[in-house]
């Protein structure tokens, strides 16, 4: 199960901590860095080095969390944006030149998966499209991330049919991206059609700057951070499993920043709120700007994140929104800033709904004509039963919904866009009720397995498997075999997949097939009862 499902389900903390129980940590108390602007503070390089070690480990087990960002609902949300966007602008697109999609911070690669997948299959159910040539480029600045998704079966498959590229790309310091597959750099005005772009949690860790307004002046916030003991190595990153930062208000006068568009924002923030904090992105507009660059302004970019939408958001705040997870850093991004930033260059930006949402979705464009198809998908799909909602409802109903009939959890399956999370999440209750279901229903589960399937990015769950055990409840053992094969091909052999083959192959009559996958079984675990046996069973219908 995703990381936010588990933690959903789990039991809450006790909030009386008991009678032998050890103190609370001693507050953080050491100066090790003083007074320096936020964006200049040692956390950013502690934060760089903090994930380019974890690597691809960072979304393992109890690693970081990104499910809400990872599952076929949003993707599809996700593509239905984009793909209005390019009936909006195919009128005005290069004939035979390709039009980039760039992830920034890729991540697990899951998104990326399953967003392309559904962005190349609903472009071709439109004839008008089929001409335009996407090029879907994943990034990110740890080359052990770009490592790991050249390696991965799902992506592979992408990059093979030319759709997929990859690209070590460092947000918020490159100019310009190296394609990996193609051999060459995309760098300014080097895009002959618009960039579109993607950003889900990629700017929340990253370099931010922190102002108060108090009492109609603006300030500047003078950081320091500190830590609960004497700290030897400035940069060790697990720093930051002991440190906290300080704010002081320093009173600003003239422009803080190179850029006019970024202190007309500044100004209009010192003009309509008082008494109060908020934070600039800087790390996230200096990474727009390079997207901007690449195709002399022309860009969309869908980013999600946990963030600060509207200008009311931002009022009577006594604190930056940052967050320690221990190993890393997190700060709430100030979408508004971001969409009146695009708004000071005649751009537009469009935010998510609900407002108390814990994600939030913010669609920036500029250099674009009108957009009336993707503003539509925007509003129907963020704003509607959006990214947010889903999750939510899949919580809730993980928590609550007990025992659910395998045509609610069909229907759950279509509504999620064939989320894997479903057949995990109610694995009990589906092998329960399958054996008995009508063969009308056990049609639509085969259906729902191989979407599911279709879906599947190879992590830390053997989903083959799983399927490979709900088509021999239903005693279809052509596609159990089919799964046994796909398992062993993405996670190796093992003497249970082994097994399952084997009461396939019984299940069809091929006895002497199923002797030899017992074989394999108990040569991988002499001590499995259940394969000794079969085997007995299989043997004995031989002699017959």
């Amino acid at each position: 199960m995703a990381p936010e499902l588990a933690a959903a389900t789990a039991s809450a903390p006790t909030t009386t901590p008991a009678a032998d129980s050890p103190p609370p940590a001693p507050a953080p108390t050491i100066v090790i860095e003083d007074k320096k602007r936020l964006s200049e503070s040692l956390i950013w390089r502690l934060q760089r080095a903090f994930y380019a070690a974890q690597g691809p480990s960072a979304w393992k087990p109890n690693g970081v969390p990104f499910y809400i960002t990872s599952n076929p609902h949003i993707a599809r949300c996700y593509a239905r944006v984009f793909l209005g966007a390019l009936r909006d602008m195919a009128p005005v697109l290069v004939a035979g030149e390709p039009l980039y999609v760039i992830e920034l911070a890729a991540g697990s690669g899951q998104f990326s998966h399953l967003f392309l997948k559904a962005l190349l299959e609903m472009k071709a159910a439109l004839p008008a499209l089929k001409d335009i040539a996407l090029r879907y480029v994943m990034t990110d600045f740890a080359e052990s991330n770009l490592a790991a998704w050249q390696k991965n079966k799902r992506l592979g498959e992408l990059a093979e049919a030319g759709v997929l590229d990859f690209a070590r790309f460092d947000l918020e310091r490159d100019h310009e991206l190296r394609l990996v597959r193609a051999g060459q750099a995309l760098a300014k005005g080097s895009c002959r059609n618009p960039v579109l772009a993607v950003a889900n949690y990629a700017f929340d860790t990253t370099v931010q700057d922190a102002f108060f307004v108090k009492d109609g002046v603006l300030h500047d916030a003078a950081v320091s951070v500190v830590s609960s003991q004497s700290e030897k190595d400035l940069d060790d990153p697990s720093i930051l499993a002991r440190a906290s930062l300080r704010f002081e208000p320093r009173a600003l006068k003239g422009d803080y920043y190179d850029d006019p568009g970024l202190n007309r924002v500044l100004q209009r923030y010192s003009q309509r709120l008082n008494n109060t904090c908020f934070l600039l992105p800087i790390g996230a507009l200096g990474a727009i700007r390079t997207l901007r660059a690449l195709s002399e302004g022309r860009l969309l970019l869908l980013c999600a994140d946990k963030a600060f939408s509207y200008e009311e958001d931002l009022l009577s705040r006594n604190e930056a929104g940052l967050t320690f997870h221990g190993g890393s850093v997190s700060m709430t991004v100030n979408f508004h800033a971001l969409g009146a930033y695009f708004e000071e260059a005649g751009g537009a930006a469009w935010q998510s709904l609900p407002r108390t949402s814990r994600l939030h979705v913010c669609a920036l464009a500029s250099g674009l004509p009108e957009m009336p198809e993707a503003h539509l998908a925007f509003n129907d799909t963020m704003n509607g039963f959006g990214p947010a909602a889903y999750v939510r409802l899949m919580q809730d109903l993980r928590k609550e919904w007990k025992e659910p009939s395998l045509e609610a959890l069909v229907a759950l399956l279509r509504l999620s866009g064939w989320d894997q999370e479903v057949l995990i999440g109610w694995r009990d209750p589906i092998k329960k009720q399958l054996a008995t279901a009508s063969d009308s229903t056990k049609l639509e589960m085969i259906t729902a397995l191989r979407r599911v399937w279709d879906n599947f990015y190879p992590m830390q769950h053997d989903m083959a498997f799983d399927l490979a055990g709900f088509c021999l409840i239903m005693k279809e053992a052509r596609e159990a075999l089919d799964y046994c094969k796909e398992s062993m091909r993405f996670y190796g052999e093992h003497h249970l997949t082994h097994f399952r083959s084997g009461l396939a192959h019984g299940l069809l009559g091929e006895t002497r097939e199923a002797i030899e996958c017992m074989d394999k079984a108990l040569a991988m675990n002499p001590a499995h009862a259940s394969a000794r046996e079969m085997k007995i069973r299989f043997e004995a219908r031989l002699n017959t």
